[in-house]
C-alpha cells in the first residue's frame, strides 16, 4: 500500500497514512482531537478544466427561453387579475 501525507485538521500535525485510510476517522496524538483523514490533491493530478463558454446559438436559445418564461408569467398574472375582478 502506498502512503501519503495527511494532516490533522485541528493542529496541522502531519502524518504518513496509507491511502486506504482516506475517509476514516483518526485521533491525532498531538492534540487528541478526532478528524477525518483526507489527502491534499497531488501535484501530478490534472486540474479540472473549466466548462467551455456557451456558443452563440446556445446563448440565443437561453435568452429566448427567458423571454418566453417572462411572457408566460405576464399571462399568468393577467389571468389571475381577470379572475379576481
Amino acid at each position: 500500500m502506498a502512503k501519503r501525507q495527511a494532516a490533522c485538521t485541528h493542529c496541522g500535525r502531519a502524518f504518513q497514512v496509507e491511502e486506504a485510510q482516506a475517509g476514516r476517522r483518526a485521533r491525532c496524538p498531538g492534540c487528541d482531537q478526532s478528524f477525518v483523514i483526507a489527502f491534499a490533491p497531488s501535484a501530478d493530478a490534472t486540474p479540472e478544466q473549466p466548462a467551455p463558454a456557451p456558443s452563440v446559438t446556445e446563448v440565443a436559445q437561453l435568452r429566448g427561453l427567458r423571454a418566453e418564461a417572462v411572457e408566460l408569467e405576464q399571462r399568468r398574472e393577467r389571468a389571475q387579475a381577470e379572475l379576481q375582478s
